[in-house]
């Protein structure tokens, strides 16, 4: 594994980069940008319906944050749902933190 990191520490890793993308301070773009690649990376390790749900959601929640207008009507909206889909991507999964991310 590149980097010295192994394959079941992968999830930890991509799930603690989402947590960081929803805190305060980062613009939709990236943190759009930050979840489509967790999903890229956690959709080989989903082992559950669960698992596959979440990370669906997820990206369903950053394709729609990354096309959001930076403000406006529904921004609210499109930002509650990928906090909600972030929250549920960690719940899915071992070792996630089953913790609430707020981004607001």
């Amino acid at each position: 594994m590149p980097g010295g990191q192994r394959d079941d520490d992968l999830p930890r890793h991509w799930l603690s980069r989402v947590r960081l993308a929803g805190r305060p301070g980062w613009d939709n773009e990236a943190r759009a940008r930050v979840a489509l690649e967790a999903v890229r990376h956690l959709a080989a390790h989903a082992d559950s319906p669960e698992q596959w749900d979440a990370v669906i959601e997820l990206q369903r929640a950053a394709f729609a944050l990354h096309e959001a207008p930076s403000a406006g009507i529904g921004l609210e909206m499109i930002v509650h749902r990928f906090v909600s889909a972030s929250g549920a991507l960690d719940n899915a999964w071992p070792g996630g933190s089953r913790t609430l991310i707020s981004i607001v």
